[in-house]
């Protein structure tokens, strides 16, 4: 898979980009002079990244937009490519946590949530943008995943998040798969970090009615920037390279839990 040159010549899409590691790339793309479109649900954010920009000298688009809604991503879409007439680069990176507790105490409201967002809003914006970059061809697909695509937490509490996760990994292996099948020089990478300092983080909480459910979460790994995780997503655009775990810690955790995983594999 080639990379693709991030420079003034170039447009992109953010989803989710109005704060946290989208607000990040959304910083780093504008650094490049790349031409940036934000998807955001939360208007005051969107409000507040226009703000920052502008003071900054540069200029964003933002389209309000809740991914996890097709008809909302489709509209939205159909702005972008009037305005900016065609996306080079999706960062689909809109994502939500969920509360911490045991699968058979997650409120089906909440749980559903996470599913629609963290998934139906990646294939949403895939769905929406893809078909100009087949019909080009030529572009890149960047998905903010997480280390829990690969391997799940110890301790639990997440099983909705953790499943998206793996999920879209999933979409990113079949969606190359079929760029390369067709002979479609698009390329599909999944940013994969460790625990990001967000405000998603805020959201991973144990609620106060379900604190005797779990014991309190481990630190297994330090929290890396929002910025670590940007730089990266840049990279693997630039490079072309299909997934980047985002700092060393949690390279060496993925591994050593897929290897026990592996170990364990056995037939009937």
């Amino acid at each position: 898979m080639t990379g693709l040159k991030l420079d003034e010549s170039r447009v992109a899409v953010v989803t989710g980009g109005a704060s946290g590691i989208g607000a990040a790339i959304v910083d780093e793309l504008l650094a490049r002079g790349v031409e940036v479109a934000v998807l955001d649900v939360d208007e005051a954010a969107l409000r507040d990244l226009v703000d920052r920009v502008e003071a900054a000298g540069r200029r964003v688009r933002v389209y309000p937009c809740d991914v996890a809604d097709w008809m909302a991503v489709e509209a939205a879409a159909a702005d972008i490519l009037a305005d900016l007439g065609r996306v080079d680069v999706l960062c689909a990176n809109a994502g939500v946590a969920g509360h911490r507790t045991p699968l058979w105490r997650q409120d089906p409201a909440e749980m559903e949530r996470v599913l629609r967002v963290n998934v139906l809003g990646v294939t949403n914006a895939i769905r929406a943008f893809v078909p100009q970059m087949v019909e080009r061809r030529a572009g890149h697909v960047a998905v903010t995943g997480s280390y829990l695509a690969f391997v799940t937490r110890s301790g639990g509490g997440n099983a909705a998040y953790a499943s998206t996760k793996h999920a879209d990994l999933a979409i990113c292996e079949v969606l190359a798969e079929e760029f390369a099948h067709l002979d479609i020089p698009v390329g599909v990478s999944m940013v994969a970090p460790g625990p990001v300092a967000t405000p998603l983080q805020a959201t991973a909480t144990t609620p106060a009615d379900h604190a005797d459910a779990l014991p309190p979460a481990k630190k297994i790994l330090d929290f890396v920037k929002a910025s670590d995780v940007a730089a990266a997503t840049i990279l693997a655009i630039e490079e072309g390279r299909s997934s980047v775990l985002v700092d060393a810690a949690t390279t060496e955790y993925v591994r050593l839990r897929l290897t026990a995983r592996l170990e364990s594999l056995t037939s009937a």
